[in-house]
């Protein structure tokens, strides 16, 4: 296997982290680059940005000032470019399939200007990357290997997706497709050969560390934390609403959001409307989740429709933190309540108020908790295995071209 893809190049398709993961969006991306590059001669990666004037920049939230300082790099073999195009997708009717061809262009322009050769590619996420990956292919006849990743395929799967056409085309246009969700595995052997289509764990990106963040009056409190995109998908307002519930019965809580995303100027605005503010601290997006997830007595994992295998979950079951996790999608298939987590109905404030209060007043029930999450992670992620199973399909997909 390795003889067979040493003298060969990659290209990966992705949101990418820059040199220092200041904008960590797609940091597993860059993590599963580090368990196969040396198997191939190159690797290059594309991350093409939406194009922000700098008089604007000022003006943005702070995770896209960070998007827009991007510069590209190279590590040993692999290199990295962050190329710019107009994003014009909100011009009604032909907006966003403009943007979709600028964004080739902008892909197709440093492929050329860099003189870059490559034998497959391999974007993550159906739509945008995968998109741009399946006009390549066309265009260029490259195998392409597309892995497809939460909420984006699941409206998809659900008929409600917008770009409902251009993941169909993704779909057709790949050799293999590949998921970390298991509960889309199904899905995706319905409407590809079966044999084209295989679930992959997510590798972890974070190592041990004993480090925890400082959190402002945290001091004596505990903490319980929330992080995932600020999204309905994710489900942030009903922590929220659980706040108050809790601190009926007890003061000493402080409550960390953590993410970004739509719904932040609504949770915002309900942090205020329910006089909460001083049991609570949105953080927005930071670089040292770790740290935080060290200095938190709980997590909670709020999605009413899949919780496996999200990355916070992975993180957290690595720090030991004990998880509240709702009953969704093939969560119950993974994870056993007061076993591996504590496990309560979706979009209700009140159960998840009394699983913290429950947590908060039993140590040794959220010590257990967090043994037994780490134990689950220590079983499931193996580099070894996951690096094998990559360069499985990456030889497969050699062979279909």
């Amino acid at each position: 296997m390795k003889n067979k893809l040493k003298d060969k190049n990659l290209l990966v398709l992705s949101w990418f982290p820059d040199e220092h993961n200041k904008s960590n969006a797609g940091i597993f991306v860059k993590e599963q680059i580090e368990l196969v590059r040396d198997y191939f001669n190159e690797v290059v990666v594309i991350d093409a940005i939406p194009y922000v004037p700098p008089f604007l920049l000022p003006i943005l939230p702070k995770n896209q000032q960070l998007l827009q300082s991007k510069k590209g790099y190279k590590d040993a073999n692999v290199r990295v470019y962050f190329p710019r195009f107009l994003d014009l997708r909100k011009i009604p009717l032909i907006g966003k399939s403009v943007s979709e061809m600028l964004r080739l262009k902008a892909t197709e322009k440093v492929i050329q200007k860099e003189g870059i050769k490559f034998d497959i590619i391999h974007a993550n996420f159906a739509y945008p990357s995968g998109y741009t990956g399946a006009l390549l292919k066309e265009k260029l006849g490259r195998p392409l290997m597309v892995t497809v990743h939460g909420s984006s395929f699941r409206e998809f799967a659900t008929g409600r997706s917008k770009v409902k056409k251009q993941i169909q085309k993704v779909v057709v246009q790949a050799d293999f497709i590949t998921t970390p969700h298991p509960e889309l595995l199904g899905y995706l052997r319905g409407i590809q050969a079966g044999d084209k289509s295989f679930f992959i764990e997510k590798m972890p990106s974070f190592r041990e560390s004993s480090a925890t963040a400082k959190l402002k009056d945290a001091k004596s409190k505990k903490v319980i934390t929330f992080l995932a995109m600020l999204e309905d998908s994710k489900d942030p307002l009903t922590f929220v609403r659980s706040i108050p519930l809790v601190l009926e019965k007890r003061k000493d809580v402080l409550f960390v959001v953590m993410g970004d995303g739509r719904l932040m100027p609504e949770i915002k605005k309900e942090v205020i409307e329910l006089g909460i503010t001083k049991n609570v601290q949105i953080l927005g997006l930071r670089s040292d989740r770790q740290e935080i997830l060290n200095a938190s007595d709980i997590f909670c994992a709020l999605s009413p429709l899949e919780n496996i295998w999200s990355g916070t979950v992975q993180e957290a079951m690595f720090c030991r933190v004990p998880m509240i996790v709702t009953r969704a999608g093939k969560t119950e298939e993974h994870l056993e309540h007061k076993k591996t987590a504590y496990l309560i109905a979706p979009r209700s404030p009140s159960e998840l108020a009394s699983a913290i209060l429950e947590l908060l007043g039993d140590g040794k029930l959220r010590e257990e908790l967090g043994k037994n999450a780490r134990l689950l992670f220590d079983r499931n992620w193996d580099r070894e295995k996951i690096t094998n199973q990559w360069l499985e399909i990456y030889e497969r997909a050699l062979c279909t071209d």
